[in-house]
């Protein structure tokens, strides 16, 4: 059985652990400026330039949504000095945050860090882990996306994935890392 915890709604708490720099999730968010034109939309992706000096897109709104809560810090770049950066992997969605599936299958994955989907082994064990609205932290991913992650294994109710956020019954909030809580 699995110690008490309330997994909290996604949240942007800064986490102990963070992605690999390569994902470049904490570098600098920058998008090309309007052209004027509603017919294109290469105006509207959002890109983070990492440590590692490559541009990673945002596949969707969703993912972007999942680390941050706005577009106040998304910087705007000219198509040359964007074009100097090298694209590199897609971000994918943060772990701890929300539940992912793909488009064409109903099997529901939690995300850990270094972007790996472990399968939730049913319904009644979604439930134990996120609660009786599990349901409302599912989003979907376009299946040409899903090579951006690594399958892992398949999650039971016997612990939290790692990357997950939660509050224990004292009101302490926690990080779970290698199946240990971690007080954040």
């Amino acid at each position: 059985a699995i110690e008490t915890l309330v997994i909290d709604a996604p949240s942007v708490i800064e986490t102990p652990a963070e992605e690999p720099e390569t994902l470049g999730t904490r570098g600098l968010l920058v998008k090309l400026p309007d052209d004027g034109n509603p017919a294109t939309d290469m105006d509207s992706a959002v890109y983070v330039i990492g440590g590692d000096g490559m541009r990673h897109a945002f596949p969707s709104l969703s993912v972007y949504r999942s680390w941050f809560d706005d577009f106040s810090d998304v910087a705007l770049i000219d198509p040359t000095n964007l074009a100097s950066y090298p694209l590199g992997k897609n971000v994918t969605v943060r772990p701890g945050t929300y539940l992912v599936k793909l488009m064409t299958d109903p099997k529901v994955y939690a995300v850990e860090p270094g972007s790996i989907l472990r399968p939730i082994a049913s319904e009644a064990v979604a439930r134990e882990l996120y609660g009786a609205d599990w349901a409302k932290r599912v989003i979907d991913i376009r299946d040409v996306f899903f090579g951006n992650y690594a399958k892992g294994t398949e999650l039971t109710d016997e612990a939290h994935p790692d990357g997950a956020l939660g509050a224990l019954p004292s009101g302490e909030v926690v990080y779970v890392d290698d199946a240990v809580t971690r007080t954040i």
